[in-house]
Formats: C-alpha cells, sequence, structure tokens
C-alpha cells in the first residue's frame, strides 16, 4: 500500500497466486483483496497486518466489493458463484444462485438491499442481498460481461462486454443507450461521481471518456501498450479518471 505521495506505507504477504482484486472498506480501515489462490484475505490498512483468510471459492477471485454500510463484503469468482460474507464474523451467508459462467462483477446497491452481477454468460442479474431471491436478470451483451456498475443515482446500470460495445440500462433492464468506438474486447467501465461521463477501456489499450447524455465521445486516449484492465474516476475531482 502507498500513500498520495506514492511513498510505500506497507508491503502486505500472504496470497500464494496473483492479485485480481482490490478494495477498501467504507471506513477505511480494511483492504480486501482476492486472486488465483481462490481466496480472500482481509487486511488491517494501517500497518498490513492480516487479519482474516476467507475461503470457499473454487476457482479465482476476481472482484470484490463492501456494503455501504461495511457489515457485508461480496466476492465474485471464475467458479460461477458469488458469495456475501458477513464482516462481524467474516463467515458466509445464505447462498446465492449459480450463474452459467464465470462472474466478472457484483457490487451492492447503494441502500445495500440489492447486488447487481455481471457474468461471461452473457447476462446481468440483480439479487436481493439479504434474502438471496433473484431479483431481475436480461441478456446483456452478444458475447462476455465483463464489467458493471451502478450509475451514482442507483437510477441505471452501465456494463461492457466482449461484444466491443458499453451499454446504459434501466434497473429494471431495459436498454437506454449504446456506446461504440472501441476494436476490441472492453474490460472495465466506469461512472464519474456525478454520473455524466463514462470512462472505458480494453484490449485495443484505448481510454475512451463518453458523455452519457448525449453519447458523445469527449476523449480517446492512446498511450498504452497492453490492454487497460481498470478504470476509475477520482472521486474528489470530476472528470478525472485514473487506469
Amino acid at each position: 500500500s502507498s500513500d498520495l505521495n506514492g511513498k510505500e506505507i506497507f508491503v502486505a504477504v500472504g496470497h500464494k497466486a496473483p492479485l485480481w482484486a482490490v478494495t477498501y472498506s467504507p471506513d477505511g480501515k480494511w483492504i480486501a483483496t482476492g486472486g488465483d489462490d481462490k481466496t480472500i484475505r482481509i487486511w488491517d490498512s494501517s500497518n498490513g497486518k492480516d487479519l482474516q483468510l476467507l475461503q470457499g471459492h473454487q476457482r479465482s477471485v476476481g472482484d470484490l466489493a463492501f456494503s455501504p454500510d461495511g457489515k457485508f463484503l461480496v466476492s465474485a469468482s471464475n467458479d460461477y458463484t458469488f458469495k456475501v460474507w458477513d464482516t462481524s464474523t467474516w463467515k458466509e451467508t445464505i447462498p446465492f444462485r449459480d450463474h452459467g459462467n464465470w462472474v466478472s462483477t457484483a457490487q451492492f446497491s447503494s441502500n445495500g438491499k440489492n447486488i447487481l452481477t455481471a457474468s461471461y454468460d452473457e447476462s446481468i442479474r440483480i439479487f436481493d442481498a439479504r434474502l438471496g431471491d433473484q431479483l431481475k436478470k436480461w441478456k446483456a451483451h452478444s458475447d462476455w460481461v465483463t464489467a458493471a456498475q451502478y450509475s451514482p443515482d442507483g437510477k441505471s446500470i452501465v456494463s461492457s462486454g466482449g461484444d466491443k460495445f458499453v451499454k446504459l440500462w434501466s434497473t429494471e433492464g431495459t436498454q437506454i443507450k449504446s456506446f461504440e468506438g472501441h476494436t476490441d474486447v472492453i474490460r472495465t467501465v466506469s461512472f464519474s461521481p456525478d454520473g455524466r461521463l463514462l470512462a472505458s477501456g480494453g484490449g485495443d489499450n484505448v481510454l475512451k471518456i463518453c458523455d452519457v447524455s448525449s453519447g458523445k465521445l469527449i476523449i480517446d486516449l492512446k498511450g498504452h501498450t497492453m490492454e487497460i484492465l481498470q478504470v476509475a474516476f477520482s472521486p474528489d475531482e470530476i472528470g478525472r479518471a485514473h487506469v
């Protein structure tokens, strides 16, 4: 872990294989990591102490997200499942329905009541986080769904896919808009904090930023020599994207 000036704070060692997912708890006290060793580890963000080892997935863990209140952690895996963990006990809660392929994304809604998932089975699904019921399911892309995210206001969902499209949906599964331009699989997509912009990147090594309302391309940034795996906006500076 490093501070904002790039100064190393600590090195956390524990995983036995490459990492694919890293996230902070809402209060900043924990860091959760997941990777190819099929495990999730919880670290003290102040000193790198290894606090918990979560086991249960049968393949790589590719995405992690805490609930807004920090009481739960959701994990997505290549084993076709996602799991929810109670952070007071670090035990798995109720089982959820399996997907038909890798689960690429798992994210809580802003009120913590629902869980949004995206999968290589080409679907997006929404589940009741407490009861485990599947509330919605729709075919989102004609190829893998590589990422999905709620808009900041929770009224829409953006997704990216192996079909080279970024798509905007209502939370009921109605397509609102489709964004074209990438020439290879799109690996990642993210809303800006105000919900007005979308950043996307993937196998064509290009970062694109589009206006959500008009659908117009605003910025087309080239320079990466390999595919872009993750993009995110700075939470305190609207319009600044980081890859």
